[in-house]
């Protein structure tokens, strides 16, 4: 996360994968054959205001105008995080979801998930994994079974196989991402601004808060499966255990 900065575009460098060779004694080295390329982040505005009686703020002791304001943060806050989330393509002036573009593999049994966590592991993506999931993902994968021999579910105690699942209503679906996820970068200019206006709705007796704030996000290696897109099916009902084999 990128926070507090100068209003203006900035871009986030990106390296590729370099390359090595067993050379001669004395043989010219290889290039590497680096590459560098950026991904450009501009501020896009989310905003919200609202208007107050001054009559209101005559009468207050409770602190309205306080409460007021943290609503409205929350409001901001909310709707920035339910963006992301999305699978909402970007415009000029609204970042695209992260779901938004990416193609979804189906997850019906653990061994899919073993191959969903193989794509991250072969990306060499070497930050802390984890998973993102839908509610409704969560529930399917807490119902689903390690397989026909054992009674063990695959989402249990909040992670799968060590792995922390963090669950979150804005999620669309039962869509879920597993990976390395400081491969995306969400940046924020400046700080959340607080306009207080008492004149513009005075023949109203209003006094209006305006919040004005600037993000945006990209993944930085987008090419390369260091994040990895899910749709869970639960349609297969949880192995009874009283019904397993166990002569094996």
């Amino acid at each position: 996360m990128y926070t507090g900065l100068p209003m203006g575009d900035i871009r986030v460098p990106a390296m590729s994968k370099g390359t090595c060779g067993w050379e001669g004694e004395v043989s010219d080295a290889d290039a590497s054959g680096n590459t560098f390329s950026s991904v450009l982040l501009q501020p896009k505005r989310i905003s919200c205001y609202i208007d107050i009686s001054k009559q209101l703020l005559a009468q207050d002791t409770i602190g309205v105008d306080a409460a007021i304001r943290r609503d409205l943060y929350n409001a901001i806050a909310s709707k920035v995080q339910k963006t992301f989330l999305s699978a909402d393509e970007g415009t000029s002036t609204k970042p695209a979801g992260i779901f938004y573009g990416e193609t979804l593999k189906d997850i019906t049994s653990y061994k899919d998930l073993c191959d969903f966590e193989a794509a991250v592991a072969d990306a060499n993506a070497n930050g802390e994994k984890k998973y993102l999931v839908s509610n409704k993902a969560k529930a399917a994968l807490r119902n689903m079974a390690k397989s026909a021999l054992t009674n063990q579910l695959v989402l249990e105690n909040g992670n799968i196989d060590g792995t922390q699942v963090i669950a979150n209503s804005d999620v669309p679906s039962k869509n879920c991402i597993y990976g390395d996820f400081s491969n995306i970068v969400l940046a924020s200019w400046g700080d959340i601004e607080v306009t207080v206006d008492p004149y513009s709705q005075a023949i109203k007796n209003c006094v209006r808060i305006v919040l004005n704030g600037f993000f945006d996000w990209k993944k930085v290696r987008a090419s390369e499966d260091v994040l990895v897109y899910g749709k869970v099916d639960d349609e297969d009902e949880p192995i009874d255990p009283s019904t397993l084999d166990t002569s094996i």
